[in-house]
């Protein structure tokens, strides 16, 4: 894998996480400033029981075809 395979790999990889984390805490990292907010902000919305399977089910699909496409 050359240096741009693996910056887009690597950003691919960023992408699921960052788009997990906002499903998941309802927000972008940078509107953060401490990991009270942000542990504040996820007890809110985890509410939802029935939505947070699907964050998690979203992002292992994700994460299986991107290790599948270039593991």
């Amino acid at each position: 894998m050359d240096t741009n395979q693996l910056y887009k790999y690597q950003s691919t990889y960023l992408d699921i996480l960052n788009e997990f984390f906002v499903c998941m805490v309802g927000k972008c990292p940078l509107s953060f400033t401490s990991f009270d907010e942000v542990y504040n902000e996820l007890k809110n919305n985890l509410k939802r029981p029935d939505n947070v399977m699907n964050y998690f089910s979203d992002m292992e699909q994700s994460l299986r075809h991107l290790y599948s496409t270039h593991g």
